[in-house]
């Protein structure tokens, strides 16, 4: 199941139906691709990276705030991003990558 050019993938759910969410996604240009429920290796890596996002950053800590939150998730977010290494790219980091150097 190939992801449209100009979409996204996701799971189906009450938000993502509402006339206003609908409208807005095609004013953007955009389609929706929708994974059979109860299947999650249809959206594999985006279910890869949430385990990912817990086993090494949300289950490590003890938020004392939402901020506090925040703060440590979106630090790891670009860690992950440019600096742990991926298993797609050989292990090596993004930012050290090759093909994304930019």
């Amino acid at each position: 199941m190939a992801a449209p050019e100009h979409g996204f993938r996701r799971y189906y759910g009450l938000v993502f139906s509402s006339r206003h969410y609908t409208a807005t996604v095609k004013a953007y240009g955009l389609t929706q691709e929708f994974t059979t429920p109860y299947t999650p290796e249809q959206n594999g890596l985006v279910e890869r990276f949430f385990r990912s996002l817990k086993e090494e950053c949300i289950w490590l800590h003890r938020f004392e705030s939402l901020g506090q939150a925040r703060a440590i998730i979106g630090r790891w977010i670009r860690y992950y991003n440019e600096e742990r290494p991926h298993q797609s790219l050989g292990y090596v980091a993004p930012r050290a990558h090759p093909a994304l150097a930019a």
